[in-house]
């Protein structure tokens, strides 16, 4: 087997990198650039075709390439999701935030807009657990002492 040799003149030129900042800053290989660069060349006649299959004879079809189209000219929707279970969350209040609802509340209704439809409703009652309905207790009683 044959011994490669090198020759000297390739060392030197060669320098280390300063240091904290890499070769190859933004990442990028030569290769994935330029497929980027044949992609972003081809995308006006791309975009073309995907606009021609949204008139393909099958639906299936014409639903996907609809949905490329939405996708890349509106961006993606957002996805929902759905929680299931329950979730504390503390609130801290001070007195001042206090007073303030207590303002608030003390400040007549607006009167409805013209073109208001006034719809009949009857109250319904909301399960509440003990400390909720104690600290609502003690909340009321400590208004009714303030005011009074």
């Amino acid at each position: 087997m044959a011994k490669t040799q090198t020759n000297p003149n390739s060392l030197a030129n060669l320098r280390p990198f300063k240091k904290g900042i890499g070769g190859n800053p933004s990442g990028k290989s030569k290769a994935q650039a330029l497929v980027e660069k044949r992609c972003r060349a081809a995308g006006p006649e791309v975009v073309a075709a995907l606009l021609e299959l949204t008139k393909h004879d099958d639906p299936r079809v014409r639903l996907e390439a609809c949905k490329q189209v939405l996708d890349r000219g509106f961006g993606r929707a957002k996805q929902q999701s759905e929680h299931h279970g329950t979730v504390q969350h503390q609130i801290t209040v001070n007195a001042a935030h206090l007073e303030a609802v207590r303002n608030i509340s003390r400040q007549p209704l607006p009167p409805p807009a013209e073109d208001a439809t006034l719809i009949e409703a009857e109250p319904v009652a909301t399960p509440m657990s003990t400390e909720s309905a104690d600290a609502s207790k003690a909340a009321y009683a400590e208004r009714k002492r303030a005011e009074g």
